[in-house]
């Protein structure tokens, strides 16, 4: 497989490391994801140990903003100022 490894991809992430997230997320092992990539093992757990947490802190952050949303949908519907 070749990785363009040159240029970040245009957020902030290169090619590889956006290649390893998505791999991660898609639920390959370490160990997988360098096989599959050729990459070696230490730079693939590298990355996945910095940015392992952006796609659950989203998660957290969208289900957060959902409830956030329904209880306030709940206290308009009691008809009672919540201050």
């Amino acid at each position: 497989m070749t990785i363009r490894t040159g240029r970040p991809a245009g957020h902030g992430m290169f090619a590889s490391e956006l290649l390893i997230m998505d791999l991660w997320d898609a639920g390959r092992s370490i160990e997988g994801i360098a096989r599959e990539t050729g990459l070696m093992v230490s730079t693939v757990k590298k990355t996945v140990e910095i940015y392992r947490h952006r796609s659950t802190d989203r998660a957290w952050e969208e289900a957060a903003r959902a409830a956030s949303e329904q209880l306030v949908r709940a206290i308009a519907a009691t008809g009672e100022s919540f201050a």
